[in-house]
């Protein structure tokens, strides 16, 4: 018990002081704001502030989200108006307008494809798993926070990558695909623990070890990876893990019959989506509150079932999850279409290939056969003309090989992009140069070889019809 006290007073402590910081920076951001002017750094600037103000205040961060969006599009930085609006998406998700949200994040992702932004939209994918997580279509956010993995793999973005695994991790567990579940909260965990300064994502990969666990039949285990993802939530001050945490918990304690304590968590669940506005939170909790309360006392239970049901109408009615389903039958139907674009794309740079180096062959063929040629004296210029002629072939030919790696390691930049392609041709060139010149010493060699035995041959006929 005076562990539990001591646990409970530490706690209170870092909730305070991190509130405490919290509003220092606020402070310190909108001072800094104040003095900067309508550049990308004031869209950085909206941007963390309203990131501060997530927690307390949603409509100040839509709000200060939104600024940063007019201004992106005021000033045309493109890449600026695709973050602002997955951010808003994000917002949106926790103001529980899951269909304006879905549509927002859906149309960041169009911005950050046409801006050819792997990175905005690995993230975005990810944005919008946690919005069909949300709304429970589980396997909706596992095709997405599969696609954001296999992104954060090509990109090697590790913090997003210990996102996806643990969310897959989540969801897997969700649709009571348990050995799913265990190998990617085990990655996850694996993964955070080996990264935990500066983690704060250890926190959830913990509960998730505990969930794992608890389906396993392990309580006590369970419930010690609870209390540490308490804990450690309240040092990297992730208030949206305590209401999963506190509602597992209560249903742990329910099942081995400890009725009070899983009444005290349930309790705790409402109070911390209460605290965060989480309404899935909120329903949650009323409903497990509901249906204890029943068997002991009809009145708690039927307040608690009003709020629950109440919330459910309101957020999750047959109509907004149809709106929801809607757009993610649409947006898979767009995916579709874009993989099989990629697919075309793929195969015609691969028949381009194969053009340019059948292209390629022929030139060298025909030089050959003229170098080679003991009959035919060619003239330095023809060979000239077939090697400028393989020499464009042969960059283009390189430059299909090397486009998409070029593309990616210059994040699409035009200029950075040109620069490869200008170090690939300085380094042609001299190349070129010296292989003609060489090609040219052994053409006079042959040519001169070509015309002496001409010589030769028509100074015999011209002796033997003398002699005759």
């Amino acid at each position: 018990m005076r562990i539990a006290k001591c646990f409970m007073i530490l706690f209170a402590l870092v909730i305070a002081m991190s509130g405490k910081a919290q509003t220092s920076d606020i402070d310190r951001l909108k001072s800094v704001l104040e003095k900067t002017g309508e550049d990308t750094s004031r869209i950085s600037l909206l941007l963390t502030l309203g990131r501060h103000y997530e927690g307390t205040n949603l409509d100040s961060a839509v709000l200060l989200t939104h600024q940063a969006y007019e201004l992106s599009k005021k000033i045309n930085y493109a890449s600026g108006e695709a973050n602002c609006l997955r951010v808003l998406g994000e917002l949106y998700m926790k103001k529980d307008n899951y269909f304006f949200g879905l549509q927002t994040e859906i149309n960041a992702l169009k911005l950050f494809e046409k801006l050819k932004d792997e990175k905005g939209i690995a993230e975005t994918y990810y944005a919008m798993g946690n919005i069909y997580e949300r709304v429970g279509d589980h396997h909706q956010a596992l095709n997405n926070f599969n696609r954001s993995k296999n992104l954060a793999l090509t990109l090697n973005d590790s913090t997003l990558l210990l996102h996806c695994y643990s969310s897959l991790g989540y969801n897997y567990y969700k649709l009571d695909n348990q050995d799913s579940a265990a190998k990617y909260a085990q990655i996850a965990y694996d993964f955070a623990m080996n990264r935990r300064n500066n983690n704060a994502r250890l926190p959830w990969t913990i509960a998730l070890m505990g969930v794992v666990q608890q389906e396993m039949g392990n309580p006590a285990i369970a419930m010690a990876y609870y209390y540490e993802a308490i804990a450690k939530a309240a040092i990297f001050d992730q208030k949206g893990l305590f209401p999963y945490v506190y509602q597992v918990m209560a249903e742990l304690y329910q099942q081995t019959t400890l009725r009070d304590s899983a009444i005290l968590y349930g309790e705790k669940a409402l109070e911390a989506s209460q605290k965060i506005n989480f309404s899935k939170g909120i329903a949650d909790a009323s409903t497990f509150l509901a249906n204890i309360y029943s068997e002991h006392d009809k009145n708690k239970a039927v307040d608690f079932f009003k709020l629950s049901e109440q919330l459910r109408d309101s957020i999750f009615s047959v109509q907004k999850m149809n709106q929801v389903q809607t757009i993610a039958y649409t947006e898979e139907l767009r995916q579709y279409e874009l993989h099989k674009q990629q697919l075309a794309e793929a195969e015609e740079r691969k028949h381009n290939i194969q053009y340019a180096a059948i292209a390629i062959g022929v030139i060298i063929f025909v030089i050959m056969f003229l170098l080679l040629s003991h009959s035919i004296i060619v003239n330095a210029k023809v060979v000239g003309f077939f090697g400028v002629v393989a020499l464009l072939i042969i960059f283009e030919f390189i430059n299909l090989i090397l486009h998409p790696y070029i593309s990616k390691i210059s994040n699409h930049s035009p200029a950075l992009m040109l620069g490869c392609l200008v170090i690939v041709a300085a380094l042609l060139v001299p190349a070129h140069h010296y292989l003609q010149k060489w090609i040219n010493s052994k053409l006079v060699e042959k040519n001169n070889r070509i015309r002496l035995a001409a010589a030769k041959k028509i100074i015999a006929e011209f002796e033997k019809k003398n002699i005759t």
